[in-house]
């Protein structure tokens, strides 16, 4: 009997153990566990967001922030209706207590808004206090994060051309770019001097063909250029995407024309 008693005794204790040690592996406290469910560690948060915000007296603040995992970010905003001067600052952002939400480093806080809760694929600007901005415009407070390897609805500026560096003579002047918009099958753009349209095709994963390209008829300086750009285009089948740029390739394969996503026009 007595030894029953001490087998059981040593199973109880050993069941204990094993409780212990399945509720706090390698003795570590629950307190001590970090929070897996914030944004910091749950989300995919790096990368580019953009939209327009509220303003009290313009049109709207075009605005777009790059956070990434180093802890720095870039912000550029513009003034719709206001102004055409882009306004960039660079710095450092921190993580609050609670994993949720971020405080950009170096803008003065009593002035600017610069904390933003982190949330799937977007940030939600907080006021200067860093709370929840409430009311009937709560909803446009958000900046959506950018699929970086889309192809359509951005605006693609152009870089090269038949390994022609683009750099434009007055500094006024627009710089020719590429919009290919997804829910009509259709491009728009400017060529240097004017504006054009046209259709589209996506053959496969990897193949893209424009077609029909039609433009206004203005005379500028860059009308050779224009021409080059325009033509050029008619003669792409493949394109790849990398980082921010789009390479668009003829039959050869050779590298034709290159863009880089503007994020700010």
């Amino acid at each position: 009997m007595t030894r029953m008693k001490s087998s059981f005794a040593i199973t109880m204790l050993l069941s204990a153990v094993i409780l212990i040690s399945c509720g706090s592996p390698s003795g570590e406290s629950q307190e001590g566990k970090p929070d897996m469910h914030t944004s910091q560690i749950a989300l995919d948060w790096d990368g580019v967001y953009t939209g327009t915000l509220p303003c009290a007296d313009c049109e709207g603040i075009m605005t777009v922030i790059n956070i990434n995992k180093e802890g720095t970010y870039t912000r550029a905003t513009k003034y719709i209706g206001k102004s055409n001067a882009i306004f960039n600052e660079r710095g450092q952002f921190e993580w609050a207590e609670d994993g949720n939400h971020i405080q950009l480093i170096g803008s003065d806080p009593t002035t600017t808004a610069n904390q933003y809760k982190v949330v799937e694929n977007g940030l939600i600007q907080l006021d200067i206090e860093g709370q929840t901005i409430k009311g009937d415009n709560a909803d446009l407070y958000r900046l959506d994060k950018v699929d970086e390897s889309a192809l359509t609805n951005k605006r693609w500026r152009l870089v090269t051309l038949n390994d022609k560096e683009i750099v434009m003579q007055a500094k006024a002047q627009k710089m020719p770019y590429l919009v290919i918009e997804s829910e009509e099958d259709r491009i728009i753009g400017f060529a240097g001097c004017n504006r054009f349209n046209g259709g589209y095709e996506q053959t496969n994963s990897e193949g893209i063909r424009f077609s029909k390209i039609a433009s206004t008829k203005m005379a500028c300086d860059y009308i050779s250029l224009e021409a080059e750009y325009l033509q050029t285009l008619e003669t792409v089948e493949t394109y790849k995407i990398d980082q921010g740029q789009l390479t668009l390739m003829n039959t050869e394969g050779d590298e034709i024309l290159v863009f880089s996503v503007m994020y700010m026009y």
